[in-house]
């Protein structure tokens, strides 16, 4: 088996899993001591924010991972995607490769551990944090188990189905891809 065969970031289960951008956050810091600090301090406080007819409550600024000293964040379009690489996959593998967590729209509908699989479409974020290239499957999470936040895994074939299907959905959407990486030295990745 070659080397880079099978990458998987380091992830472990957040204590925060109100919304996917937090959670996803949350699962990159929470296994580190030296990020405690910063976790108490930006998520003690609540927020209400009115938006058209609806409120919502929440921790912080939706771009939090934007405020985080602890990782440098990037924004990818489809344009770039589609002009660099043969396909989405081979975009996700490299990203991993070079140590970046991918956070990335998608439709539920093409992934089976969605509730949603085969049944509803529904754009919502994915976030992909390994590859194994033998059994061609991403590791990923979202809230998929009955509307709770969990990993799992998911078929090179599926996620590149349902990413192209967001794309194809959210035409013209400046930010389609994020790419999330621990500051060097702040978080060490082995």
């Amino acid at each position: 088996m070659e080397s880079n065969a099978k990458v998987i970031l380091p992830v472990t289960y957040p204590m925060i899993t109100s919304y996917t951008h937090y959670a996803n956050l949350l699962s990159i810091l929470c296994n580190k001591k030296e990020t405690e600090g910063w976790i108490y301090n930006n998520f003690i406080n609540l927020w209400g924010t009115e938006y058209e007819d609806d409120f919502f409550i929440r921790f912080g600024p939706w771009d939090i991972r934007k405020n985080c000293p602890f990782v440098d964040t990037s924004y990818i379009d489809e344009f770039f995607i589609a002009n660099t690489f043969k396909s989405i996959t081979d975009y996700i593998i490299s990203a991993i490769q070079l140590g970046y967590y991918v956070y990335i729209n998608y439709d539920q509908f093409y992934i089976p551990l969605s509730n949603l699989y085969l049944k509803h479409h529904s754009i919502h974020h994915l976030f992909i944090y390994g590859y194994n290239k033998t059994d061609k499957e991403f590791y990923i999470a979202d809230f998929f188990a009955n509307g709770k936040y969990s990993y799992g895994s998911a078929s090179f074939e599926d996620v590149q189905r349902s990413i192209n299907c967001a794309f194809e959905d959210l035409k013209g959407n400046d930010m389609l891809c994020e790419l999330i990486k621990p500051v060097n030295g702040s978080i060490n990745l082995t």
